[in-house]
């Protein structure tokens, strides 16, 4: 008699069928599937139905507190996704509008000067590069640091052997100079 009983069961769930031997009733919290209770009490061989299973409801502040964090989250994560992707998509007009510059010009061309640039003052020809408005290229940049952009930029000039010449913002009008020259292989 002092030789132990194996039991081959879910060591979570089996506390709970001790409790249907007790009480007849397997009471379980919202994290515990009533269809897991069923397929346990079946397996060793409990006369338990789902009319002996009591499922506890998660208190509303609990459930409210749960879905508002939840939420939350899943702004925060939106957001950042959002903000990356419009910083990436100006950078890509900036770089679209960098790159027909200098292939509409003849490198030797570049009356004296170094490479080309883009500023505020080209978002209506960048816009273009959308098939947008001026007003959308505005929209776009609104709340973008220009150390973003240049970021993003550095990269691109980076992996195509470009140089990259960075002057931050020099006006309210947040007017940027890009300069791209392109480096000798």
């Amino acid at each position: 008699a002092s030789d132990p009983i194996f039991v081959e069961a879910n060591p979570d769930l089996f506390p709970l069928m001790l409790d249907f031997h007790r009480h007849r009733k397997i009471i379980i919290s919202v994290a515990v599937s009533k269809e897991a209770v069923l397929r346990e009490a079946a397996v060793l061989n409990l006369p338990v139905c789902s009319d002996d299973i009591i499922q506890e409801a998660a208190p509303m502040a609990v459930l409210s507190s749960r879905f508002t964090e939840s939420t939350e989250a899943a702004k925060k994560e939106v957001d950042a996704s959002m903000r990356a992707n419009r910083i990436a998509l100006v950078a890509d007009v900036y770089k679209s509008y960098l790159l027909r510059q200098l292939a509409a010009r003849n490198f030797e061309k570049l009356n004296g000067r170094r490479g080309v640039y883009a500023s505020s003052k080209h978002w209506k020809e960048m816009a273009q590069v959308l098939g947008a408005s001026e007003d959308t290229m505005g929209i776009l940049v609104a709340g973008i640091s220009s150390q973003e952009i240049s970021l993003a930029l550095a990269d691109f000039a980076r992996e195509h052997w470009f140089e990259w010449n960075y002057d931050k913002w020099v006006s309210e009008k947040r007017i940027v100079l890009f300069e791209l020259e392109r480096q000798p292989k």
